[in-house]
């Protein structure tokens, strides 16, 4: 994939995630022998859907395999990824997952057991085309030309109540202000468990686990929000108070 992506002239970020990366995506979220072969993984931004293979791959007896991909040429090359490594009935669906997403029943979201992403950055049009919020935005509504966080809330509404996920976004995401620092806020007085995985120079991983999410019971208390700023990881934790 990584010579495909130089001789056509793009990014090999818009074809792949570097397995390395894959597989930490696959652990943090708890993928292992362990995982039943009718759990779900998803890639909402999947492009030539290696890190959903290898985040399946970390389970022996296989996954549910679904994901979605925008662009034509590159869902192609996703279909004829999974059919090469024996993963011919994966759902991968063609489509912006942002504007039109693929995996609805009437105006919800379907809902997964794993979520793992590498979307394109601080994508500046993501509101093009935007009918239909599918209730991704009850924390609020990122800003218009910077579409890092819509990609945060589509995942988190499409996990299932003990689902969990697993998202690389820029730095921007920790820090940025105004409309995302109010998500940002909302989340976390949500109790939603989440871990921050970053390396100097690296875009951020973002761990979500929804122990406390929107489709929790009513009276359920915030948990503690654990957060890690990985250089030679350093723990914060703060909760309870």
């Amino acid at each position: 994939m990584r010579h495909f992506a130089t001789e056509s002239g793009k990014s090999k970020g818009q074809f792949y995630t570097p397995a390395e990366v894959s597989r930490i995506l696959a652990k943090v979220v708890g993928i292992n022998k362990e995982t039943k072969q009718d759990e779900t993984v998803y890639d909402p931004a999947c492009g030539s859907g290696s890190l959903l293979l290898k985040a399946a791959a970390e389970a022996p007896r296989g996954m549910t395999i679904y994901g979605q991909e925008k662009d034509n040429a590159t869902w192609a090359l996703s279909k004829m990824n999974m059919i090469l490594h024996g993963n011919e009935i994966a759902d991968i669906q063609k489509g912006d997952t942002l504007t039109s997403p693929q995996f609805t029943h009437g105006n919800q979201l379907d809902t997964f057991d794993y979520i793992v992403m590498n979307p394109p950055f601080s994508v500046k049009s993501w509101r093009h085309g935007l009918d239909l919020e599918y209730g991704r935005f009850e924390y609020g509504t990122p800003p218009e030309k910077n579409g890092d966080y819509a990609f945060l809330l589509h995942a988190l509404t499409s996990l299932k109540s003990r689902g969990k996920a697993a998202i690389i976004l820029p730095h921007g995401v920790l820090f940025r202000g105004y409309a995302e620092a109010t998500i940002r806020t909302k989340l976390l007085k949500q109790g939603l468990h989440q871990r921050h995985h970053r390396t100097a120079g690296q875009p951020v991983l973002r761990h979500y686990h929804p122990r406390v999410h929107r489709r929790a019971r009513q009276g359920e208390r915030p948990g503690p929000y654990r957060r890690i700023h990985d250089r030679r990881i350093q723990w914060i934790h703060k909760g309870g108070q």
